[in-house]
């Protein structure tokens, strides 16, 4: 640390040197800038010589040997900056002497020839080399000369080749697949057709020789006798019974008939040994069972409905919802389909008379000596398109007013019809009409107005347009559709622009 006096005297000898620079050059310089008068040479003199007093008394009062804390702290400062450094240098070697290691080293080497190879690391590292096998191939000539055209040109058709070979062999493996099965269906159906054959003429046979009793029946000719057998005896019982009721008379025989309705009994036997009579009751009686059983389906049927409609209480209702939106969504789709046709008719008309009077519109300029070619085909349609749906929005208030018009016409014509009526009953006369007649109001519509169909002269030719046509009014709209389109070949506008309606 500096001491007060120190601080004086350096205050003093830097307003001295200060002085001194202003005043004139320092000792050794050059000239003076200034005359100096002797009043001021003297204060200068001063001045250094009290600097040069100063700075002795600071050279002897110096001690040049540190105390024992700095001497301490300056020791273990350049202990640790030494051992630092120490370190550092020999990081910063063996570092440097691995580098110079990988010099003698390529990472990528097909062939690793001495010196360039990686003996030199081995001491050095504990890793083991990477596997650079896919790094050798990929840098070999046999890998490049894949990306070669002719090579990819032989590999694309050896897989085409390939391909079709493999088809081929499918094909052939299909078709030898479905030769294997009809063969193998065929060899089927033949070896049944033969046991049936075979079954057929043993049991024709076997039948010859019971007939001839010269051979025993086998557990199932047994059961083919037992039911004949029942058969026979119950055609017997039958008969038997249809005998009998054919003997009695009309009485007992409707008695029995009653008791045994359940049963049942030949039609054609019935027929042989009854009387009309006994058989219009027959058929009275069949139609009335007829009709117990008609009423019990029906009966089984309303219990199904029953459960359905009771099962369908709740998600039933959903469900006739869900049916109800759908059958609306199509009637409005089917509307919308038959508008859309008659939208895009009404278009390919205005097309075709803007056709022809465009091309009458550039013969006529062509004529003034202007040049002028036609407009394409999508700007066409894309502009007829803008144009019809900006007078379909303009006609809607035309629409409304016609639709009232349309009720009270509506409304006098049946006022009117209720009067004659009622003048018709009383028979009496009608009054002359108050009102004279008028046609339906006409509706109107956005496409610019057809030409009527005119007469034809003698010579099968038709006649020339009227002035009063009102296909001459469409014609003159479409003129002007084409006029503004005109105005934008690139298709951009020119249509009637709509403003956005205030909300």
């Amino acid at each position: 640390k500096m001491s007060a006096l120190d601080l004086q005297e350096k205050e003093s000898n830097a307003l001295a040197l200060r002085g001194v620079t202003k005043r004139g050059s320092l000792l050794g310089g050059g000239a003076v800038e200034r005359a100096m008068d002797e009043e001021a040479f003297v204060s200068t003199a001063d001045c250094i010589s009290a600097a040069i007093d100063a700075l002795g008394r600071r050279l002897q009062a110096f001690d040049a040997t540190p105390s024992s804390a700095e001497k301490q702290q300056g020791v273990t400062a350049r202990r640790r900056g030494s051992s630092f450094r120490d370190e550092e240098d020999e990081a910063e070697q063996r570092r440097l002497e691995r580098f110079a290691l990988y010099k003698m080293v390529r990472k990528i080497e097909t062939e690793e020839i001495p010196p360039l190879d990686r003996s030199c690391l081995k001491a050095e590292s504990s890793v083991p080399p990477p596997d650079q096998s896919k790094v050798r191939f990929n840098a070999s000539s046999e890998a490049l000369s894949h990306f070669r055209p002719e090579t990819k040109r032989s590999r694309l058709q050896n897989s085409s080749s390939c391909r079709a070979l493999r088809a081929q062999h499918a094909k052939s493996s299909k078709s030898s697949i479905l030769e294997g099965a009809q063969s193998q269906w065929a060899s089927a159906l033949a070896r049944k057709m033969q046991q049936g054959e075979q079954s057929r003429v043993w049991r024709s046979s076997h039948l010859k020789l019971m007939v001839a009793g010269t051979g025993e029946p086998c557990p199932s000719d047994h059961l083919r006798l037992w039911f004949v057998t029942m058969c026979c005896a119950r055609f017997l019982e039958d008969m038997n019974k249809i005998v009998k009721v054919s003997k009695m008379d009309l009485a007992t025989r409707l008695q029995r008939q009653q008791s045994v309705v359940g049963r049942k009994v030949s039609v054609t036997s019935q027929m042989n040994f009854c009387s009309s009579t006994d058989l219009t009751n027959l058929k009275f009686m069949e139609l009335v069972l007829w009709t117990r059983v008609q009423i019990r389906k029906k009966r089984t049927a309303a219990k199904c409905i029953l459960g359905c409609l009771q099962g369908w209480k709740v998600a039933g209702r959903a469900f006739i919802v869900a049916k109800t939106v759908v059958n609306r969504i199509r009637t409005l789709q089917r509307w919308w389909q038959g508008c859309r046709e008659r939208i895009r008719e009404r278009r390919a008309d205005v097309s075709a008379r803007w056709e022809a009077l465009e091309r009458q519109e550039i013969e006529r300029r062509e004529k003034a000596g202007h040049r002028w070619f036609p407009m394409k085909e999508k700007v066409r349609w894309n502009f007829i398109a803008h144009e019809m749906r900006a007078r379909r929005y303009r006609v809607l208030p035309m629409i409304e007013i016609w639709e009232e018009e349309k009720l009270r016409w509506r409304s006098d014509l049946k006022k009117w019809h209720e009067e004659q009526e009622a003048y018709q009953a009383m028979g009496t006369d009608a009054p002359a009409p108050t009102l004279q007649f008028c046609w339906p109001p006409s509706r109107p519509t956005h496409a610019p107005e057809r030409h009527a169909p005119h007469d034809r002269d003698r010579h099968g030719h038709q006649q020339a347009c009227p002035e009063d046509c009102p296909g001459r009014r469409g014609d003159a709209e479409i003129l002007n559709m084409i006029r503004r389109c005109w105005q934008y070949p690139g298709g951009t506008g020119g249509w009637s622009e709509l403003e956005a309606p205030n909300r």
